[in-house]
């Protein structure tokens, strides 16, 4: 099962449980970026096992509450069902000293994460091995956020890789925007500060020069009511060029899947339901883009960008209005 496939997976299976928190509108993607980011090595069952400790710790609720219902199979950008097979447990319940001990660790990496961030510093927490080395426990991206659109815009200028909704559709308002940035290739993380945190657990943060600065991704978060479902999420990210078939989407037994055109796309897939609206999109880049890919302080490797990937969450609208706002004609 892929990653991108179990991010789909749960991210809708928590999105209604988010959709009305008010506060960060990124609070999903910030438990990702706690759980995800800096662990390379970590397997797709050991990702989603933190991601759904570290929602029960902040939210409250059962791994059993979570995952009913999230099953329905896979798909990739072609529309060929790769995996239609509903597994006994998806999500195996853990022992309950092994729940409250992860739980509280990961929760403080949160709470460590919420007050050490700084706009502009990528920010990395490191635990301490068995044999005395410090390996990356969790990571955020360097970015900037903004609650103004013409800054957010602003930010955005110059990356002609990050395409950009022609329209947001009426009585939909700007609430937050977030650019995230990456290492040119040639260029370099530069160590700004250092800090241990308790004992075993260290944090580092790093920053970029303006002209190493490479705008890898965006989110954008709209809303026209604090009520449920009544928001549009839109995010955009640079990847590695990838095999369309092998790309797959997770789908929920009470989703619909479609593919779907979207001109200047080279790839549409709408996922939607009685109360969800998705549009994933992608485009080949015309030329690659070369980046230093952060790991850890001493760790760092050569990448190379050949695709945009855009998803657009809109529950309350619908599949042709979100296909307009990204339509070039």
């Amino acid at each position: 099962m892929t990653e991108q496939q179990e991010r789909s997976r749960f991210h809708k299976a928590v999105d209604s449980t988010l959709s009305g928190l008010q506060g960060d509108p990124f609070l999903y993607q910030r438990i990702v970026a706690h759980t995800e980011k800096g662990a390379p090595t970590m397997k797709h069952g050991k990702l989603m096992k933190s991601l759904m400790i570290v929602l029960i710790a902040i939210l409250g609720m059962s791994t059993v509450a979570v995952a009913a219902g999230v099953f329905g199979g896979t798909v990739n950008w072609n529309g060929d069902v790769i995996y239609d097979e509903r597994p006994e447990s998806a999500y195996p319940t853990m022992a309950p000293e092994m729940l409250d001990e992860q739980a509280d660790y990961l929760t403080r990496l949160a709470d460590w994460t919420a007050e050490l961030t700084n706009d502009g510093e990528l920010l990395v927490i490191y635990e301490m091995q068995e044999d005395g080395s410090f390996a990356p426990s969790t990571s955020n991206s360097l970015s900037r956020t903004t609650t103004n659109l013409a800054t957010f815009r602003a930010l955005l200028e110059g990356a002609e890789n990050m395409p950009l909704p022609a329209f947001i559709p009426d009585g939909y308002e700007f609430v937050q925007g977030e650019v995230r940035y990456t290492c040119r290739a040639g260029g370099a993380w530069r160590l700004s500060n250092q800090m241990m945190l308790e004992e075993g657990v260290k944090a580092e943060w790093y920053q970029l020069d303006a002209a190493d600065a490479l705008i890898c991704g965006y989110q954008m978060f709209f809303r026209d009511s604090p009520e449920d479902y009544h928001y549009l999420s839109i995010s955009a990210d640079l990847m590695e060029l990838r095999d369309v078939s092998d790309q797959s989407f997770g789908f929920t037994e009470e989703e619909t899947v479609q593919v779907v055109t979207v001109p200047g796309m080279d790839n549409a897939m709408a996922i939607t339901s009685d109360h969800h609206c998705m549009l994933s999109m992608r485009r080949v880049l015309e030329e690659p883009i070369q980046r230093l890919h952060f790991r850890s302080g001493d760790w760092q490797e050569a990448r190379t960008y050949g695709e945009v990937n855009i998803d657009v969450h809109a529950p309350l609208l619908d599949v042709d209005t979100l296909i307009r706002m990204f339509a070039s004609e």
